[in-house]
């Protein structure tokens, strides 16, 4: 039996099958072709003069884009008819934006049809319909700008340490509940339209000097009303009503 020569140019012309894909369901030519037109998974190669239908091939993860010169195989089917697959992209043309560096060109992978990996001037680009999950015992994420954009944001932790310089946060309403909070600052200032604070227990209160002015009134109510003071108490008042 011949073995069948794979190293024979394919046949230019416009018939339907190339000459060594005939008579055999087994036999691969493999060629390289210039991506014509590309759309999704099917594209469109031109070698020589012969133009063909091209699938992009499962282990092809480059998405081919017109003007990349791709490898590709033509296989036999049962009945006669051809298919070719584009296995891999072996060169992209520069374009006048990027001439110095072919590499600048976008270049874009393709995991299955929901996840795309897309490459382009040194950025790196995530994209899937549904989402993305990364599971590991650490992650580190080192970056001089972080910006994150979601309509709901959800953080489960068991211990949350942050340091800073500076925090500025723009906010509608804010809400935190929990068992306890404390703050260390060395000096606060808050600012509020207006402020209401309700305690069930104790609010206490320990202050070298304490000064509270009020513009129009200041009423302190209580069922017993202590004041005291050690070497002077001094109440001063157009009208002091007692009783």
């Amino acid at each position: 039996m011949d073995t069948p020569d794979l190293t024979r140019q394919p046949d230019t012309s416009m018939s339907g099958h190339w000459a060594d894909a005939l008579g055999t369901q087994a036999l691969a030519v493999p060629f390289v072709a210039t991506v014509v037109t590309s759309l999704g998974d099917e594209c469109t190669v031109r070698s020589g003069t012969r133009m063909s239908g091209a699938r992009r091939a499962l282990g092809c993860l480059v998405v081919p884009e017109a003007g990349d010169e791709v490898a590709c195989w033509r296989v036999a089917r049962p009945g006669g008819d051809d298919a070719v697959y584009i296995l891999g992209v072996l060169a992209r043309p520069a374009t006048a934006a990027d001439t110095a560096s072919a590499s600048a060109s976008a270049v874009r992978l393709q995991l299955g049809p929901e996840a795309t990996l897309g490459v382009r001037d040194g950025q790196l680009a995530i994209e899937a319909t549904k989402g993305v999950r990364i599971n590991a015992t650490e992650c580190a994420l080192d970056c001089e700008r972080l910006e994150v954009r979601a309509g709901q944001v959800s953080i489960v932790y068991r211990a949350l340490q942050s340091v800073g310089e500076l925090c500025q946060a723009t906010l509608g309403q804010l809400r935190l509940v929990g068992q306890a909070l404390t703050t260390v600052f060395d000096h606060q200032n808050h600012h509020a339209q207006q402020y209401r604070r309700s305690v069930e227990g104790v609010d206490a209160l320990d202050a070298e000097v304490v000064d509270h002015r009020a513009r129009e009134l200041m009423h302190l109510q209580g069922r017993n009303l202590l004041s005291e003071g050690d070497r002077l108490v001094k109440v001063r008042g157009t009208q002091i009503h007692l009783g």
